[in-house]
């Protein structure tokens, strides 16, 4: 098997998802510039170049992307890291990469305007990578418009100007209610977060409906500890022994909230 040729399997072929992009960019490197052996074609002459400081925007600082380099049939990626082909990327990198690349190829066949619509991009995607990933595209493609569905916190808050809906079951009352007696409707409500930094922990509440963010059997070991205390005669040595019994399961960093739960 050779990097970019398709695999067989039986009598099915199985292409190299990357070898399109491979190809136009070899196309841009090879035709966006005029030698002695070869007359550059005028609609792609730059774009070659223009990728490349679009990569330099989006990419994570920590690889130090210096470059993309043309050795036939490779497209290498040059970075202060090392040197590796474009299809043996990460997945999380090759998102980057393919992203970037589908709207700066509609934004310069559309006059740099463009809708784009995102479904679940922290697929792949490292929490630290969820972070930035969207604010580095935006900043990229500063006249684009972006429509992004989430289930990431991480996502939702990594940029300061947006709108945020959140899509809910909701009871409908006697008068909406069908014929077939269905009085249940997704509805899209608007969440204002645009005038306070949300940590994760409050977007999961408030927009995703998850209140805690520990693990199930955490919260259900939690629940069983705080029944055992009485709200009207919780003293110091009820929270000594909640302290305790929080140790023994190995949650003493949620006193705090077995606290809060038990003052409810």
């Amino acid at each position: 098997y050779e990097r970019g040729q398709p695999l067989t399997r039986g009598n099915n072929r199985v292409n190299n998802p990357i070898s399109p992009l491979k190809q136009t960019l070899i196309s841009f490197a090879m035709h966006g510039s005029s030698n002695e052996n070869v007359k550059a074609i005028p609609e792609i002459v730059g774009l070659f170049d223009e990728f490349q400081n679009t990569l330099r925007q989006v990419l994570p600082r920590e690889i130090r992307f210096k470059k993309l380099e043309v050795r036939p049939p490779e497209v290498l990626v040059i970075t202060g890291t090392g040197d590796f082909p474009i299809d043996g990327s990460s997945g999380g990198l090759m998102s980057l990469i393919q992203t970037s690349w589908q709207i700066f190829l509609f934004t310069k066949s559309n006059k740099g305007k463009c809708v784009v619509l995102m479904d679940e991009p922290e697929n792949h995607l490292h929490p630290s990578l969820q972070r930035e990933f969207l604010s580095l595209i935006v900043d990229a493609f500063q006249t684009v418009q972006f429509v992004v569905v989430t289930h990431s916190p991480f996502i939702i808050s990594s940029v300061k100007d947006f709108y945020v809906y959140a899509l809910r079951f909701k009871e409908l009352s006697d008068e909406h209610q069908d014929r077939d007696d269905n009085n249940y409707a997704i509805t899209s409500t608007r969440i204002d977060l645009n005038k306070s930094a949300g940590t994760a922990a409050q977007i999961l509440d408030e927009v995703l409906g998850v209140s805690v963010t520990m693990p199930i059997w955490a919260e259900r070991k939690l629940r069983i500890i705080v029944d055992r205390f009485n709200r009207a005669s919780f003293d110091e040595g009820s929270m000594e022994k909640m302290q305790r019994d929080l140790e023994a399961e190995g949650l003493s960093e949620f006193l705090p909230q077995a606290i809060t739960r038990l003052l409810k």
